[in-house]
């Protein structure tokens, strides 16, 4: 093998290093998912002082079904 094959060769072998490289990089998921994120309850207290919380239900291809609330003493709710 003479001189210009060799680079050629090794040429070759940085691009193919690098474009790995690159690729890896750029398919990373630096923030996470939607379907890893999601908000399940929520503690709240209204103007009025009441204190309650917001159940929120998801079907298995992560999008929001339902939902519920209820007052902490339990003397208030609704399912939406």
């Amino acid at each position: 093998m003479n001189l210009s094959s060799l680079r050629r060769l090794a040429w070759l072998f940085v691009s193919v290093v690098f474009g790995t490289l690159f690729a890896s990089a750029a398919s990373a998921q630096f923030l996470p998912r939607y379907a890893e994120v999601r908000v399940t309850q929520m503690h709240y207290r209204n103007t009025g002082g009441e204190q309650g919380r917001s159940i929120f239900f998801y079907g298995r291809d992560g999008v929001l079904c339902s939902g519920c609330w209820l007052l902490e003493d339990r003397s208030r709710y609704s399912a939406n």
